[in-house]
């Protein structure tokens, strides 16, 4: 007896189903234990000492006149001075920084009040200058 007859006549498909049940179980045993292992070694090794966080920093609060400049001339001698020290041509990127850096308040807002009075310009390269002069 060879073939398909010879595995149904000695329960072949029994042994090959039960056999396959015992290696995928194995499988999983395995994988439950490899994926458990760190929290294993984790009992015997010291813990960590965090480090110390140093005390934040206080942050510097603007003065209380520019709080919410609201005519875009006082602003303009207000923020003038910090825009000029950015040089010639800048870009914008560097002026909103610069307004973070000084802790000034709303600075998008700023910047296009700035745009829309016509004291920042774009040049033909895309950077941007200041076209007021602070008093």
């Amino acid at each position: 007896m060879y073939g398909l007859d010879a595995i149904d006549a000695h329960n072949g498909w029994a042994m090959a189903f039960a056999g396959a049940c015992i290696v995928l179980t194995g499988l999983a045993v395995l994988s439950f234990i490899i994926s458990q292992f760190p929290k294993f070694v984790g009992l015997f090794e010291k813990k960590a000492q965090p480090a110390p966080t140093p005390p934040p920093e206080p942050q510097a609060q603007p003065p209380a006149d520019i709080q919410a400049p609201l005519e875009i001339s006082r602003a303009a001698d207000v923020y003038g001075p910090l825009i000029l020290a950015l040089g010639e041509e800048f870009k914008l990127e560097a002026l909103h920084a610069l307004f973070r850096e000084q802790n000034l308040p709303h600075p998008h807002i700023t910047i296009r009040n700035f745009w829309n009075a016509g004291l920042l310009q774009q040049t033909e390269t895309g950077a941007f200058v200041w076209t007021a002069n602070p008093s």
